[in-house]
């Protein structure tokens, strides 16, 4: 078990800096638009991507975002499919964490990075797929009735992890939705900080 343990930690690792990997930046160049951390907001998330390099450059990001979280935790699944289940269920949910970590402080930008909302939706739909569409529902709700991209992000993920914790007791659950609410929060202090002083634009 513990050799087995061993392997897990080091496939920790492989998903924080999988999640490092900044996708808006190398798509961004990809497309000659160049670095989206000069540009915009700054971010290199999807919704800055979009108003730089347009739906198709910002698609492009948000499903490589997505991935991160979702093939750390399905792999981790797959790799230790012998671990006793509630083993098993932790692992995934920290290789989740890990890459969602890996994506606001990544390696590879001097640990910075995104807001990690698309890496956040990934790790749910392949954790609990049920919550993964009510998260998104929830977010599709609240954007239309406010426009911003930012508060949609906060709610729908505020939501996801407060359900998550009353759905599933288990304390590694509870500390990783603790810890992506707190992040959420976190990498959005800004947009908090401009929707109090009616500064944040608003999306279309």
């Amino acid at each position: 078990m513990i050799s087995y343990m061993v392997y897990a930690f080091l496939y920790l690792g492989f998903c924080y800096v999988f999640g490092s990997v900044p996708f808006g930046i190398l798509v961004s160049k990809v497309a000659n638009y160049g670095d989206p951390r000069k540009m915009g907001s700054g971010n290199i998330g999807a919704t800055n991507v979009l108003r730089l390099a347009g739906k198709k450059a910002a698609l492009a990001v948000l499903l490589c975002d997505f991935f991160k979280g979702f093939v750390c935790v399905y792999l981790a699944r797959v790799l230790f499919s012998n671990f006793p289940a509630d083993v098993q269920n932790d692992i995934c949910l920290s290789a989740g964490m890990a890459s969602v970590i890996g994506h606001v402080f990544s390696v590879f930008i001097k640990f910075k990075g995104g807001k990690g909302v698309a890496t956040v939706f990934g790790v749910t739909a392949a954790v609990n797929p049920v919550l993964f569409i009510a998260g998104v529902s929830i977010w599709v709700v609240v954007f239309f009735v406010s426009r911003y991209s930012s508060v949609s992000a906060i709610v729908s993920i505020s939501a996801v992890s407060l359900i998550s914790v009353v759905l599933n007791k288990s304390d590694v659950n509870n500390a990783v939705s603790l810890a992506i609410f707190i992040l959420v929060i976190y990498t959005h202090r800004q947009n908090i900080r401009r929707i109090l002083s009616g500064c944040e634009d608003r999306m279309w």
